[in-house]
């Protein structure tokens, strides 16, 4: 008989060494994440730092403006020569504008009326045919009727696209203004004492003493106009508010555009209150 004999069946490999090869795996696993979220948590700390650097750019001078602003501390930046030529130009502009004796309260507000007032006149002076025809290059003549003197507003007129170019020609004059004698508005106490309001009083029996500015309205191509102007104070009506109306207006031609000095009067105006010259005709 043959002899037999029990094999046993094959048995499947122990759970264990399964088990730990998972886990092997997976520590291989977590081994290599946490090898490769290493550079991502350092670029996530930089951009982190950088945006702190960004918001401290930008709210450490705010803080220190308005920290400096509540504590009334001033912020000036400029050198001491940009603050002297700065006060220098204040006070030479207090001088032009006759407002250097009033208190800090009140010549801010005469300072802006008398500004306004002013630049009505010389917005007057540029929408004039006739100023400004006198202003033009080639606005004069050479023949012997004329004598290189100005020709008329009407002949100007009369030219072909004349008004146009007069209407661009404005843009082309410059305003400077023209700084009163240093000696103007002081008064000696002998005429004080007597009463005597001359040019050098600060006021009159009817308010504010006059102003009186001169300006020199220079045309690119080189030639000059010399205005002279009058303004009295027009206290507060029923009908309108407290201003400055111009009495007097005169303008002269000092130099043509090729540079050769005249003296040729442009206009001469005088009105009386309250309007003044406002609604005459150059």
């Amino acid at each position: 008989a043959a002899a037999t004999s029990s094999v046993p069946p094959a048995s499947p490999p122990p759970p264990t060494s399964s088990s730990s090869s998972s886990g092997g795996q997976s520590a291989s696993s977590s081994g290599a994440a946490s090898s490769s979220g290493q550079p991502g948590g350092g670029s996530f700390t930089m951009k982190k730092a950088l945006l702190l650097a960004l918001k401290g750019v930008i709210w450490i001078p705010a803080a220190l403006f308005w920290g400096a602003v509540a504590w009334g501390v001033p912020l000036d930046f400029r050198t001491d020569e940009e603050v002297q030529e700065d006060e220098m130009e204040v006070r030479r502009l207090e001088r032009f504008f006759d407002v250097e004796h009033l208190p800090e309260a009140d010549y801010l507000i005469e300072w802006r009326v008398k500004e306004e007032a002013l630049a009505d006149i010389i917005d007057k002076l540029l929408r004039s045919h006739k100023f400004i025809g006198c202003m033009l290059p080639g606005a004069y003549t050479d023949d012997d009727t004329s004598e290189g003197g100005l020709q008329p507003a009407d002949a100007q007129r009369q030219q072909p696209g004349k008004a146009s170019r007069l209407n661009t020609e404005a843009d082309r004059i410059e305003v400077s203004y023209v700084l009163p004698p240093s000696g103007y508005g002081r008064i000696s106490a002998a005429a004080a004492a007597d009463g005597e309001l001359g040019s050098g009083a600060l006021t009159t029996q009817t308010g504010p003493r006059p102003w009186r500015p001169r300006i020199v309205l220079a045309h690119r191509e080189g030639s000059l106009a010399l205005i002279s102007a009058a303004f009295e104070y027009v206290a507060r009506g029923k009908d309108r508010e407290e201003r400055w109306a111009c009495t007097a207006l005169r303008a002269d031609l000092v130099s043509y555009c090729d540079g050769d000095t005249t003296c040729e009067s442009i206009c001469d105006l005088r009105g009386p209150l309250p309007h003044g010259v406002r609604y005459m005709r150059i």
